[in-house]
């Protein structure tokens, strides 16, 4: 199907005929070689820790299985700001977010690929608001992170707000507010275990008896 509404999307002027620079990046990989604590190189997974948790939040935001959200970043080369976009505006609008990333990916700017999917700047919704105003990618994904955060946890908006202070972006307060649900604590704790303690996620979440995949899993 989508080889047919491309080329219908290119005739109208949605998208420039360009090759998707993304389909040649390696900044989406996966590949990472640590996944499991190792007290000797505390931070070495890490990386996998924080990875897969915040995967498993955008599995479970947009119905979609935290594979094909893999497999996207690494085959597709989707940029993950990209991704986070178009699933958002793909679950606002009822469309294809496949056919949605291949517009962006062609080349389509996010305010057209808002007209052409039928969304309009509504009070109500901050992403959209700042779609239509040209904010930056990584400031509108940075929002989609934020409602996704307090979709699935129960932390007010200001806890995260204290948190983004202190520097933590919104993959690490995922992961922040997943050990704390999970320890039963607050979020201010398991952040200043890691800021003020230097202790590494991986070492935080062995400390409550989990590996850095059972982090991702206790999100569902």
């Amino acid at each position: 199907m989508h080889r047919i509404l491309l080329p219908l999307l290119l005739f109208l002027g949605l998208v420039s005929p360009v090759v998707p620079a993304a389909a040649f990046s390696t900044a989406g990989c996966h590949c990472f070689r640590h996944r499991s604590y190792d007290p000797a190189n505390r931070f070495a997974a890490d990386d996998y820790l924080v990875a897969t948790t915040f995967n498993s939040l955008i599995a479970a935001g947009f119905h979609i299985s935290k594979r094909k959200i893999v497999m996207m970043k690494m085959e597709g080369g989707i940029d993950p700001d990209d991704l986070l976009i178009g699933l958002y505006l793909a679950k606002k609008s009822g469309r294809d977010p496949d056919l949605l990333l291949s517009v962006r990916e062609n080349g389509g700017s996010w305010r057209r690929i808002m007209a052409s999917a039928g969304l309009a700047a509504t009070g109500n919704d901050p992403v959209l608001r700042a779609l239509a105003d040209g904010a930056d990618d990584s400031k509108v994904a940075g929002l989609i992170t934020d409602t996704l955060i307090t979709t699935f946890f129960p932390v007010d908006k200001k806890v995260i707000a204290d948190l983004h202070g202190q520097g933590f972006d919104g993959r690490q307060i995922t992961v922040i507010c997943a050990l704390a649900g999970h320890a039963g604590i607050k979020p201010a704790k398991i952040a200043a275990m890691y800021r003020e303690k230097k202790m590494s996620w991986s070492e935080i979440a062995a400390r409550y008896r989990l590996t850095p995949r059972e982090v991702g899993r206790l999100i569902a």
